[in-house]
């Protein structure tokens, strides 16, 4: 999360800037707040709207030149009022292991010992490289995060050493249209998100998440031309934020083409987000659970549910991550009655059963989100 204002905003942001006044009145109305800006026109436009920005600098740095460089950069921009967050370069650790094929291997040790020795030596120059441009950064300019994004299976080890130089950790997952031999599912953002939480558990988590078809992006991958819809949409980011994501961001609207429907559906959840942003930003409540009633299904994956409060309301968000129904029983919401939440979402399902003992039927892949009035 950032702090804006005084008060904790999740970030939902884009990696692209509107294109006209059309998208930035849709854009902002709908609840995006953080823009990757590349310059100070960029940031007089996010600042302009109300947004905020982020902008990418060469904070991994091994060379005088590159620090003068990196501090250059900072001075000439840390006096506007728009910057949030300072990016590393993209997906360095994932980068540090690309072989001479073009591929990356995820398997460092499987290498022959020459060519593990090559590979240790890129991934200690990006953690030696962060810790020298990090200091930097927060030297001149203390209050402002930094973040790296990295691929889902980007190894862990090395992101583990670059946490003292960061404030926030990511990763992006693009899995539309799904290949499940190709292990490209979507509910693996759950186990993504868990992954670079149990590596990074004190800081921020921002999954970067699909606005594109990759039939434009790799036309040579032969994939068909297929955006993700409003379900999918709504499911991977619940499915996110029920595993500890604390922002979003969606990458890949820039290769497209407008104007294109699929934008008018990620603007539909990222507004069913905003509506639902003082909880986002809020603890989870202890002791809920959601229990799929296995007389009718045995879960797989079974249900994620996500309670919070905020003031005097309550939400309730129930994300199936198996691909088929579940009838659900939620307990641990003590006090809390059916009627007592309304649906959120289209389309609705009216909660049944009792006082601290909530019940639902929800579909494959299916979020349910209600909340107190």
């Amino acid at each position: 999360m950032i702090v804006r204002d005084g008060e904790a905003v999740f970030p939902l942001g884009m990696y692209e800037q509107p294109r006209n006044l059309d998208e930035w009145h849709e854009w902002r109305d709908s609840g995006i707040n953080l823009l990757c800006c590349h310059g100070e026109d960029d940031l007089d436009s996010a600042h302009k709207s109300g947004m905020m920005g982020w902008v990418p600098v060469p904070v991994i740095t091994g060379t005088s030149e590159g620090e003068e460089g990196l501090a250059e950069r900072i001075k000439s921009l840390r006096d506007h009022p728009a910057i949030v967050t300072w990016e590393a370069q993209d997906e360095a650790i994932w980068n540090a292991c690309r072989l001479e094929d073009g591929k990356v291997t995820t398997r460092i040790r499987e290498q022959s010992p020459e060519l593990r020795k090559i590979l240790d030596a890129r991934l200690d120059a990006v953690v030696s490289g962060l810790e020298r441009g990090s200091s930097i950064v927060r030297k001149l300019d203390p209050t402002r995060k930094i973040w790296l994004n990295e691929a889902c299976k980007s190894d862990q080890e090395t992101l583990s050493r670059c946490l003292p130089y960061l404030d926030a950790v990511g990763y992006d997952y693009y899995p539309i249209p799904e290949g499940p031999t190709e292990g490209r599912q979507m509910h693996l953002l759950g186990g993504y998100t868990d992954r670079f939480r149990k590596t990074a558990p004190s800081k921020d988590i921002w999954v970067v998440e699909q606005a594109f078809s990759w039939s434009n992006i790799r036309p040579e991958s032969g994939r068909p031309e297929t955006y993700p819809n409003v379900a999918e949409y709504r499911f991977m980011a619940w499915i996110a934020i029920a595993h500890g994501a604390t922002g979003l961001l969606w990458w890949g609207s820039a290769h497209e083409t407008r104007a294109t429907p699929y934008i008018h559906g990620l603007m539909t959840v990222v507004s069913e987000l905003g509506e639902v942003g003082p909880f986002l930003v809020a603890g989870n409540l202890p002791g809920v659970r959601a229990i799929p009633d296995e007389r009718q299904s045995p879960a797989t994956l079974g249900v994620s549910s996500v309670a919070r409060r905020s003031g005097d309301r309550t939400l309730l968000a129930l994300i199936n991550e198996d691909p088929y129904q579940h009838d659900v029983v939620v307990r641990g919401m003590d006090g809390i009655d059916p009627g007592d939440l309304s649906p959120m979402v289209e389309p609705s399902h009216e909660l049944d059963g009792k006082p601290g003992e909530l019940a639902a039927r929800i579909e494959g892949h299916e979020v349910l989100l209600y909340a107190t009035m």
